[in-house]
């Protein structure tokens, strides 16, 4: 599972989107404590195969699991249940999925997990909510088929509410999310605008001003809100500016970061000249 970005290339020379970070990238979580029943003896057979059919399948268990010795995320909760553990096996998969193994991504979609993220994110349960958040951000990445997916069965009005979570890796994985989503096409941005997603996006630069890293990272997600393929759209121009973004942005001289207060000042600029 992961956080959000660390920092990027400016905007104009930002052809990918940005890539969550995973502090477990590589790393493969044990087999459930209980491995005497029916769930946990086929995660255990899911786990040496890497098969993500069954993976998907096993993310409706409810089947309980011990604690783990050591904590495995910096943010995130331990899945509690082989079913979140299911989950949070196809986030770690879709994150090590690299240029040589791309299908990756395309096979865990195929295989039906993004319904199931989508209950998960439904459900009120925090370890099954943040690792939906994690692995969407995961599998949204360079992957447009996941993110349209993801559009067309309405995650973003369920994403939205997490970028304001007072857990900042769980904020930036749902901005990550949702700005993979968005660049799809203008229907996806008025999409995000429907879902209110404008004011909480913008309301980042004041939750995590202090760290240029993470200021970086919003502000080149409100580039890529506003900037479609036919420029900067002077509509969603307007809804930034309206929601406060100027007075934050103008903060940023204080983190003595050329690069960063270069990228806020181009931003302002774009926003006002529309």
């Amino acid at each position: 599972m992961g956080q959000g970005c660390s920092s990027l290339p400016c905007c104009a020379e930002r052809k990918d989107p940005p890539k969550p970070e995973d502090p477990n990238a590589g790393r493969t979580f044990p087999a459930p404590a209980q491995a005497s029943n029916s769930d946990a003896e086929k995660f255990d057979v899911a786990f040496e195969t890497e098969d993500v059919k069954q993976f998907v399948a096993l993310m409706d268990s409810r089947e309980p699991i011990e604690a783990f010795a050591e904590r495995m995320h910096p943010w995130a909760m331990d899945p509690c249940t082989v079913g979140a553990l299911a989950g949070t096996q196809l986030s770690i998969l879709s994150s090590m999925a690299t240029d040589e193994n791309p299908w990756r991504k395309e096979e865990i979609r195929a295989a039906g997990a993004l319904p199931k993220f989508k209950a998960f994110l439904q459900s009120d349960e925090d370890d099954r909510v943040q690792t939906s958040v994690v692995a969407m951000s995961f599998l949204s990445t360079d992957n447009a088929k996941c993110a349209k997916e993801m559009l067309d069965m309405g995650c973003l009005p369920l994403l939205v509410p997490h970028l304001s979570s007072e857990i900042q890796g769980m904020r930036a994985a749902a901005a990550s999310s949702c700005r993979n989503i968005y660049v799809q096409s203008n229907q996806a941005r008025q999409a995000f605008v429907q879902a209110g997603g404008v004011q909480p996006l913008v309301g980042m630069l004041l939750l995590d001003q202090g760290n240029a890293d993470l200021m970086l990272e919003i502000i080149l997600n409100l580039e890529d809100f506003v900037e479609t393929d036919e420029g900067v759209d002077p509509t969603l121009a307007k809804l930034v500016l309206d929601a406060g973004a100027a007075p934050h942005l103008k903060t940023v001289d204080k983190l003595d970061d050329e690069e960063l207060t270069q990228q806020a000042q181009d931003l302002i600029q774009k926003l006002h000249a529309h």
